[in-house]
Parts: C-alpha cells; sequence; structure tokens
C-alpha cells in the first residue's frame, strides 16, 4: 500500500456526490466513483440499477465508459469509489472482478484504488492475474469526424433534432473501442431538459463485459443529469 495522495479528497467528494443521486431502486445503496486523468482532469459516474440484474451498471462501469466516450485512453492515474447508506453514512467499496475487468482492459494494471483516506493500492496489487491492456483499436486513416464535444456545442433544434443528433453519433464513435470487431458505434440523444449526451461502444477481451454505445450514453445522462428522461436518441455504425 503507498500513502494516499492529493487527488483523494476530491474524489471522495466527487464519488459521494454520485452516489447520493445513483439509480438504486432495488438494492437501495448508493455508490459513486471519480478518477483523476494524467492531464489532471476528474470525471465522476454514478450507479445504474435495473430490474433485469445482469443489465445493471456499476459506478466503476459507468466511469470508464464516461471516460472512453471523452476520450481518455490510458491516462487513468487513480480513483475512488463509495458507498453510501439509508443512514448516509459513506464508506470506501472496492470495484468488483467485472469493473476491474472494464478498468484493465482500457487503463491497464497501474491505476490506483483509493482503499481508505489514507491508504491506496494499484488494480494490479488488488487482482494480480488482471495484466491486461487494451488492444490497439485504430480506424482507416481517411474517417475524420469532428470530436462530439463540438458538435455538442450546435444550436439544437428540439422540434427536429435529428440532424445534429445524427452528427453528434457519428462523431461519438470516433471514440468507440472496437478492437475486436472493428465496428464503431456511436449513439447521441437529448433529454426532457435540452440537455445533449453521447455514448461509444466499447468492447472487452471478455465479450460478456462489452458495453453498447447506449449503455455508454445512459452512464453520461445519470452523471449529468440524473432522473431525467431522454426524449430522442439516434445511434451510428462505421
Amino acid at each position: 500500500m503507498i500513502e494516499q495522495q492529493p487527488w483523494v479528497d476530491e474524489l471522495v467528494q466527487r464519488a459521494t456526490a454520485e452516489a447520493r443521486a445513483s439509480y438504486v431502486p432495488y438494492g437501495g445503496v448508493g455508490r459513486g466513483s471519480a478518477a483523476v486523468f494524467a492531464d489532471g482532469s476528474v470525471l465522476s459516474a454514478a450507479a445504474i440499477e435495473n430490474a433485469s440484474y445482469g443489465l445493471s451498471m456499476t459506478s466503476e462501469t459507468c466511469l470508464v465508459a464516461r471516460a472512453v466516450a471523452h476520450g481518455h485512453r490510458d491516462e487513468m492515474v487513480a480513483f475512488a469509489s463509495v458507498a453510501t447508506g439509508a443512514d448516509g453514512q459513506t464508506s470506501f467499496v472496492v470495484p468488483s472482478g467485472a469493473s476491474l475487468e472494464r478498468l484493465a482492459e482500457l487503463f491497464g494494471a497501474t491505476p490506483l484504488v483509493a482503499l481508505s483516506a489514507t491508504e491506496s493500492v494499484s488494480i494490479a496489487q488488488i487482482a494480480p492475474t488482471i495484466m491486461r491492456t487494451a488492444r490497439s483499436s485504430t480506424r482507416p486513416p481517411n474517417y475524420v469526424e469532428p470530436a462530439p464535444e463540438l458538435v455538442a456545442l450546435e444550436s439544437l433544434d428540439r422540434d427536429d433534432p435529428w440532424p445534429m443528433l445524427r452528427r453528434l453519433a457519428r462523431a461519438a464513435s470516433t471514440r468507440a473501442h472496437a478492437p475486436y470487431s472493428s465496428f464503431y458505434v456511436g449513439a447521441a440523444g437529448v433529454a426532457e431538459d435540452g440537455t445533449v449526451v453521447w455514448g461509444c461502444n466499447i468492447e472487452n477481451a471478455e465479450l460478456g463485459l462489452t458495453l453498447c454505445s447506449e449503455n455508454v450514453l445512459l452512464a453520461e445522462l445519470a452523471a449529468l443529469t440524473p432522473n431525467t428522461r431522454l426524449d430522442a436518441v439516434v445511434t451510428s455504425c462505421f
């Protein structure tokens, strides 16, 4: 174990806010995660439960989804995950094996996991057998699209959102991690409050851990505007 780094306080604050806003109507235990990247940026995400248990997404899974959709690859320095109960108490939690697999696929086994306010370990120390790093995910050299962040700044016609959403979905597909199928998919949507979100597919060497672009879009929606419904969604593949 290593002594905790200065980032822990901010990560815990961000993760706690996500845990309290997470969608957990079945388990009742809020879960949130936050990570710091090499450029100093921080992203956070909340857990999303589903009536069909296997479709639930942990906060770490949603964190991976948001990181990839926002262009982060091999850049995660550290992250923290917390749980909040009905009594409002917050505690550190260790990611599940499936979540660790997803993290290792994209970011390797070196990111630090906060175990407490003073201690952290690497993914490799928690799960020594998970040493995988992502396979190269390349696209044809002539495949050029604007960054989805730029497309999302365009004006959205609420009466006819489809042209803008189609452009955004195609731009989002450039962020896809699809080294196994080379099938790049992007999704874009607008929520009832006007928030625009996007996602891309994220493949995994363990096929069952692959996330579709709509999963990633939902992770983004839950982090930006909790408990808000989507009005429209478009999916684009390349």
